[in-house]
């Protein structure tokens, strides 16, 4: 929050890289604690990137949204659910972001492997709707083709209007799994960083809290009418704490937070 403000309700002009609330800092907040916090509570990685207007078509064009499946949700590493989740063989869980669905899916030497949800002969969805459930297969629900849970081939009804197929060259396409903390992850991109290369350096950063040793209390699910990005940035900014959630501001006085750019 800008001080010395003038007549219309506009701060005199500061330079936006280097201005700051006049409230306590989040580091002199944490160094007036009377207990040392642990390191990474101390660091600081700030990084001016400019603050004029973003283009509002980031938000409503179609051909915006189409370029984000494609450079981000085919590209990127995503959650998808907790160990604890499919916890046995032949549990699993659905994913889907955008009109993209996976499936997840624990092996009987107690591995995950992640497949395009989506049958090879007609792309009926094996399982609708994101969630968990357990199966000895993957059968699709229209023509009753069916997988096992490891992704190759086990049957096709009436096999010998099939012949030229070639059941090795069957298997369902497969997505990078990676597991961090008790998390699951995806990537339905063969290429880029693993897991672990593209966390750096959060992983770091919780070696203090292990993750994996925490459970799923309780889960809630909001479906929004908006565009993804506008849901996003309303929980990474802390601005509206002063109008939204005054009660927050007891002990600081304001909304003063650190933001932090650890890595691209």
């Amino acid at each position: 929050m800008l001080t010395d403000v003038r007549p219309h309700g506009l701060p005199e002009p500061l330079d936006p890289a280097t201005a700051r609330c006049d409230a306590p800092s989040v580091q002199e907040i944490v160094a007036a604690d009377s207990v040392p916090p642990p390191p990474v509570l101390r660091q600081e990685e700030p990084a001016y990137l400019g603050s004029a207007p973003v283009s509002l078509d980031r938000y409503y064009d179609q051909t915006r949204f189409e370029q984000e499946v494609e450079k981000i949700w085919k590209r990127c590493w995503q959650w998808v659910c907790r160990e604890d989740h499919i916890p046995e063989p032949g549990d699993y869980y659905t994913y889907e972001v955008a009109h993209l669905s996976y499936v997840v899916v624990r092996q009987q030497d107690m591995s995950v492997k992640g497949f395009v949800n989506s049958c090879l002969h007609r792309a009926t969805k094996f399982k609708r709707g994101e969630g968990v459930g357990s199966a000895g297969s993957i059968r699709c629900p229209y023509h009753g083709w069916e997988w096992d849970n490891d992704g190759s081939l086990k049957s096709v009804p009436c096999a010998w209007d099939f012949a030229h197929l070639e059941a090795g060259k069957m298997n369902l396409p497969e997505v990078r799994v990676g597991h961090w903390g008790g998390f699951i992850f995806i990537n339905p991109s063969h290429e880029g960083p693993d897991l672990l290369e593209y966390l750096a350096p959060l992983t770091q950063h919780f070696e203090g809290w292990p993750m994996e040793d925490r459970f799923v209390e309780l889960h809630m699910a909001k479906e929004l009418p908006c565009n993804w990005k506008a849901a996003q940035e309303a929980f990474l900014e802390s601005y509206h704490v002063l109008e939204t959630h005054p009660q927050l501001l007891k002990g600081t006085g304001d909304a003063n937070v650190q933001y932090d750019i650890h890595s691209d």
